[in-house]
């Protein structure tokens, strides 16, 4: 971890999209790896503490921590976008106007989807819907760093990094309120 923040550090000052790079890699190795693998409803049937050793479902506590890794990614996110902008708006060319239109787009696409990430998280498992979650705005984050243009940050940034963030929300509640009811 500290090797991935020397490099953060040492490459943000020449190559402001490092970050976003660095922010994928962190995300799978923290998440992708310990999120539950099986289906099962944890308020139809309680787990005793031996299967909880076995293997079949993680605590309460697992899950919060790695909720709360996510979460924390989530914010991120966000806030290296804002510390960077000037570098990409300079390495680009645009305007703060067509800044204020990426944000703009990227607000709307987020207020839109959070209601659609919980009907989606009611209907279908939460825990793939994360998964997929993280996934997807970390790849969408990566990909932003590879932008050309206004259009091409509209799309990375604001429809595919808000959409995959927006989903996130809803269903990372939803499923810390299972595990601690």
């Amino acid at each position: 971890m500290l090797n991935i923040l020397n490099n953060v550090i040492f490459f943000s000052k020449n190559r402001p999209y490092f970050l976003f790079f660095c922010y994928i890699c962190t995300t799978v190795d923290l998440i992708g790896c310990k999120l539950p693998t099986q289906n099962y409803k944890i308020k139809s049937k309680k787990m005793t503490s031996t299967q909880r050793k076995q293997g079949f479902l993680p605590s309460k506590w697992e899950v919060t921590a790695l909720i709360w890794v996510a979460y924390f990614l989530n914010q991120a996110d966000r806030q290296v976008f804002n510390v960077v902008l000037p570098q990409i708006r300079d390495g680009l060319g645009l305007t703060d106007s067509d800044m204020g239109l990426i944000a703009t787009a990227f607000n709307l696409f987020y207020a839109v989807l959070v209601p659609l990430g919980g009907i989606i998280g009611d209907r279908y498992s939460r825990k793939w819907i994360l998964t997929l979650c993280i996934l997807f705005w970390s790849v969408a984050t990566m990909f932003t760093g590879w932008a050309t243009g206004l259009i091409s940050l509209i799309i990375l940034r604001s429809v595919a990094t808000g959409g995959g963030e927006a989903l996130f929300g809803p269903n990372y509640n939803a499923l810390l309120s299972e595990y601690h009811s």
